[in-house]
């Protein structure tokens, strides 16, 4: 396997191409639900219904051969994705280093013209999470608003609990910002490599 890097993860990829055989696909019901409640409150008995709900999975089977002759199989899960006999396919398998999970996350049909990517499955492979250095600056300006607020400014300590809550969540929230900014762009860089790659190999 090849390998390629966004931020801080590495990634092992294979690209699987060939002209399918035959497709099959099967949708798989998804099922699930919330058991209710009840709640005593003096001398009424309040009921909560529960709730069910259901989805639907796609499985997809192609059977396909390779330049070479050999036949293989390539099963996608929550994909809907077009295709017929003869119609030659690029696959890219995505291997995340850090924790070991695989999945397809592009394709492209070479017939089609046409390509894809598993937009659900990026988070998945793009889960940014902030760092210890965040959380303990975001506690040193909470410590901060403390000192100054009782200290300084001769408020109470109930004040300074307050100016040291208001730090905190200021802090938090822009720490929440800056990694939603830097999870979104470590999925648009994921998504350029993978069509580079699924690009790349059509032109092999």
């Amino acid at each position: 396997m090849s390998s390629i890097k966004v931020g801080p993860y590495q990634y092992n990829y294979a690209v699987h191409r060939g002209k399918v055989l035959s497709i099959d696909s099967k949708l798989e019901s998804v099922i699930s639900g919330s058991t209710g409640g009840a709640q005593v409150i003096g001398n009424q008995v309040y009921v909560s219904p529960g709730s069910i709900s259901s989805s639907s999975l796609n499985h997809q089977n192609f059977y396909l051969q390779d330049a070479g002759g050999k036949q293989f199989h390539i099963k996608l899960v929550g994909w809907d994705m077009p295709g017929a006999p003869d119609n030659e396919i690029i696959f890219v398998l995505v291997e995340k280093v850090e924790n070991g999970v695989r999945r397809y996350l592009a394709v492209r049909n070479l017939t089609l013209d046409e390509y894809w990517i598993a937009n659900a499955y990026i988070k998945e492979f793009v889960s940014y999470k902030p760092d210890t250095k965040s959380s303990l600056v975001a506690i040193a300006v909470a410590v901060a608003a403390y000192f100054l607020a009782t200290k300084l400014l001769g408020m109470g300590i109930f004040s300074g609990g307050v100016m040291a809550v208001a730090g905190f969540a200021i802090m938090a929230a822009i720490n929440k910002s800056r990694f939603t900014r830097v999870q979104l762009q470590f999925e648009a860089d994921l998504k350029k490599q993978l069509r580079e790659i699924a690009f790349r190999e059509s032109q092999a």
